[in-house]
């Protein structure tokens, strides 16, 4: 697994150019403070920098150590720590979703290549109206 985080510091490193030059904003999804220390600060590093595209309303969000199931029970955490007798509604509850703090709308559209036909934990309570596509060709060889 050490040999994967090194793969993504390093192309977290050569990809943030991009990020800069072409005004996207990095957003990164997950339980984060699992990942190694290094490759923690340089996401915040990054997604601090890139912060200032967010006018252009390009955003790359990468989910890191992601479980649907653990956004879901974060959210509902957060929700009880703050104690208010508000009445929690979708769009309430969808706040404190980890893409909806960020102000990624749910996906239209989800692509499951490798021909599993299962979410695997991914998106959960985003997905609920998503179209579904399922595809036999692995995420590398998978193209438009």
């Amino acid at each position: 697994i050490e040999n994967i985080f090194r793969l993504l510091d390093r192309y977290l490193r050569d990809f943030s150019s991009y990020l800069f030059d072409n005004n996207i904003q990095l957003v990164v999804i997950g339980q984060v403070d699992r990942l190694p220390n290094g490759l923690q600060e340089l996401i915040l590093d990054i997604m601090n920098r890139s912060k200032k595209n967010k006018q252009n309303s390009r955003v790359l969000c990468l989910a890191l150590s992601y479980s649907g199931r653990a956004d879901i029970i974060d959210a509902c955490r957060q929700l009880v720590s703050q104690s208010t007798n508000q009445f929690i509604d979708e769009k309430i509850f969808s706040s404190f979703i980890s893409t909806g703090k960020h102000g990624i709308p749910d996906p239209d559209l989800i692509i499951r290549t490798s021909g599993e036909k299962r979410l695997s934990d991914f998106l959960l309570w985003q997905s609920a109206y998503s179209e579904l596509a399922f595809v036999d060709e692995n995420w590398p060889d998978y193209s438009v």
